[in-house]
């Protein structure tokens, strides 16, 4: 037999030692970026409510003008009354229902609705002609 060759004592293997860790600070966890505290918006200011025109004096017979949503005080209407109605086809004017009997107990009013411009006639009882209004 062969002798085989001797070996040389092994080295006993040994564990290798981990690397001792060096302190290391922790990592500074991110911070949020802090947002500006939002500026308080100022308040719309309010609308003024449409308000309605003063009353308008008209003499009973006359043409006149005047802004939608007006108050309308007739003068010169004779003792025994006068009653308003429309004149056909047109569109009446008033925010009371036609026949309009004069005077009246409630105020009278141009339609608010109305547009600027346009012009509405009507006839009334004690007048010898068509009335027309035109609203402004």
């Amino acid at each position: 037999m062969a002798k085989r060759k001797a070996k040389g004592k092994s080295k006993p293997k040994t564990k290798t030692k981990p690397k001792p860790k060096t302190k290391t600070r922790p990592k500074a966890k991110a911070r949020p970026k802090t947002r500006p505290k939002p500026k308080s918006k100022a308040k719309p200011k309010a609308k003024p409510r449409a308000q309605n025109p003063p009353p308008i004096t008209v003499p009973i017979c006359s043409n006149f003008s005047v802004p939608a949503g007006a108050e309308i005080q007739w003068t010169g209407i004779p003792p025994a009354g006068c009653i308003l109605t429309p004149d056909p086809g047109r569109p009446w004017p008033f925010d009371v229902a036609p026949p309009l009997s004069l005077p009246t107990p409630t105020p009278v009013t141009i339609n608010a609705g109305l547009p600027i411009g346009q012009t509405y006639c009507f006839y009334a009882s004690c007048c010898d002609r068509p009335i027309c209004v035109t609203v402004t």
